[in-house]
C-alpha cells in the first residue's frame, strides 16, 4: 500500500478492515487493482456469481523470473510454487464457467513443458522420488541404513555396562546426530563424541560405533543429492524457455487474487462491492463504518457541493464525516463494506482528502492555523477530488473563522470539489 494511501485509511479507522481483508489474499497485494475499475468490478460481479475453491497460498514469480532470465537452477520449492498456480488455473478452466469468467479462463492455455514437470511433485510439493528407478534405489538404501542405525542404537541401550550411565532409554537427535543422553563417567563403558550438554550437566553423545554406517549414509544422500540436482536443471532449462508465460500467469494470478479476495471477505461478512457511478452524488442507505461495533447505521443524501455537520461535542459528527469519506473510498478501491447496496449511489472522485489531526507541529515552529492553512493550500492543488475537514475552524477565533474559511470553502467548490465540514459555528 502507498504512503498516501496508508496515510489516508489511518485517518478514517479503515486499516483493521483492510487487514482482514488481506488475510483472504493468496498473496501479498498492494490493496488498490490497478487498471480499469469498471472492468474489474464486471469480473469481481461475475466471480460471485460462480461457486469456486480459494487459491493456494502463493508468493510473487519476480524473483524466480530473474533467476530463470540469469539460467540459474531453480530450487523445487520455487518450481512448486509455479506449479501451484498452473494447476489453480487448471482446475478454473475444467470447471467450464459460463460468461466472462470462462472466457477469461479460456486465454489461459497451460504449456504441454509443465505436463513433465508436473507429474512428479505431488499436491503437497514434494519431489516423488519413485517414479525415477535410480532415485527409488538409493531411497531403498538409506532406508536399509537408517534402519541398521536403529538397530544398533537400540542394541547400545541394551547394553549392562552402558545401563549406569543412561539418564534414559531414548533416541535422541541433535543436529542430525542419533545420540544417547548418558551422566559423567561414560567415557569408560562408551566411546563417542560429544554433541552437545544439558543444564543439569548430562552429554549427548554420538557413538562412535555408528560412524560407519553413519558414512555410508551421508555418500549414498550425496548421491541421491546429485540425482535430484539434475532434474532441477533440466525442470529449470524448460521452464527458462516459458518465460513468457510464466510472466504472463504471473500477472493473471495477481489479478484474480484481488477478484477472488474481495468476493470471499464479501461473502464471510455479507458485505457488499459498490461500483462508483459517473457522478459525485453520495447516498448512503444503512452504512456501517467497520471500526464500530454495533454501529447505528448511517443513511445520508448528500447531492450538493458541500455538507456541513454541526452538533454538541461528543455527538458524533466527526464519525460521520469519516463514514461518508470511508464509503467513497472503499467504493473507489472495491473494498467490500456494511450498506444496502441496492439503494445507496457512491459517485466517483479521482482524489479523497481528509483534513481530521492537529497540524500543530511544535518542532518545525507551526501552530494549529499554520499547520491548516498549509492543508488548505495543498487541497487547491486538486479538482475533482472529495475533501473532508474535521473542526474547520480549528485554532482561529470564531468570528474570524467563519468569514475566513467561508471563502476558503468558496473557492474550493469553484473548482470542483466536494467537500464535508464539520463545525461548532452556526454562523458558517
Amino acid at each position: 500500500m502507498s504512503p498516501n494511501l496508508a496515510e489516508l485509511f489511518g485517518k478514517l479507522d479503515l486499516l483493521p478492515h483492510l487487514g482482514a481483508l488481506e488475510h483472504f489474499f493468496s498473496r501479498p497485494q498492494n490493496i488498490a487493482i490497478p487498471g480499469d475499475q469498471e472492468r474489474h468490478y464486471r469480473y469481481i460481479e461475475a466471480l460471485d456469481a460462480l461457486e469456486f475453491k480459494a487459491p493456494p497460498k502463493s508468493v510473487g514469480f519476480e524473483t524466480i523470473l530473474n533467476h530463470l532470465k540469469k539460467q540459474g537452477v531453480l530450487r523445487f520449492e520455487d518450481i512448486f510454487e509455479l506449479l501451484k498456480v498452473v494447476r489453480y488455473f487448471r482446475t478454473l478452466r475444467n470447471q467450464g464457467y459460463p460468461g466472462l469468467i470462462g472466457e477469461w479462463m479460456n486465454t489461459i492455455v497451460i504449456p504441454e513443458g509443465f505436463g513433465e514437470i508436473d507429474e512428479y511433485f505431488d499436491e503437497s510439493g514434494k519431489f516423488i522420488e519413485s517414479r525415477d528407478e535410480e532415485l527409488y534405489k538409493i531411497a531403498q538404501r538409506v532406508k536399509a541404513i537408517k534402519t541398521e542405525i536403529a538397530e544398533s542404537m537400540k542394541r547400545l541401550l541394551h547394553t549392562q555396562k552402558l545401563t549406569a550411565y543412561l539418564v534414559d532409554t531414548q533416541i535422541h537427535y541433535i543436529h542430525d546426530e542419533e545420540c544417547l543422553l548418558v551422566r559423567g563417567g561414560f567415557n569408560h563403558v562408551l566411546k563417542g563424541s560429544v554433541i552437545a550438554r544439558t543444564g543439569a550437566g548430562f552429554f549427548y553423545v554420538a557413538p562412535d560405533a555408528l560412524l560407519r554406517s553413519k558414512e555410508q549414509l551421508r555418500y549414498v544422500l550425496q548421491e541421491r543429492d546429485a540425482a535430484l540436482y539434475e532434474y532441477a536443471k533440466r525442470f529449470s532449462t524448460k521452464l527458462a524457455g516459458l518465460i513468457p508465460f510464466i510472466g504472463f500467469i504471473d500477472r493473471e494470478f495477481d489479478r484474480f487474487d484481488h477478484y477472488q479476495a474481495r468476493v470471499l471477505f464479501a461473502r464471510s461478512r455479507d458485505y457488499a462491492i459498490m461500483k462508483p457511478s459517473c457522478d459525485d452524488a453520495i447516498v448512503l442507505e444503512e452504512f456501517a463504518h467497520p471500526a464500530l461495533h454495533n454501529p447505528k447505521p448511517v443513511s445520508i443524501a448528500f447531492k450538493g457541493n458541500l455538507l456541513l455537520i454541526t452538533g454538541v461535542n461528543a455527538g458524533g459528527k466527526t464519525m460521520l464525516l469519516k463514514s461518508i469519506l470511508s464509503a467513497c473510498a472503499m467504493a473507489k478501491y472495491l473494498i467490500p463494506m456494511k450498506l444496502n447496496a441496492h439503494k445507496s449511489r457512491i459517485g466517483s472522485f479521482k482524489r479523497i482528502e481528509a483534513v481530521i489531526d492537529d497540524p500543530q507541529n511544535v518542532g518545525n515552529d507551526i501552530s494549529t492555523f499554520a499547520g491548516r492553512m498549509v492543508q488548505f493550500a495543498h487541497l487547491f492543488e486538486h479538482k475533482s477530488a472529495l475533501i473532508g475537514v474535521d473542526e474547520i475552524e480549528l485554532g482561529t477565533d470564531s468570528d474570524e473563522a467563519a468569514a475566513l474559511f467561508a471563502i476558503v470553502l468558496d473557492e474550493l467548490i469553484k473548482r470542483g470539489q466536494k467537500i464535508v465540514v464539520t463545525t461548532h459555528h452556526k454562523r458558517l
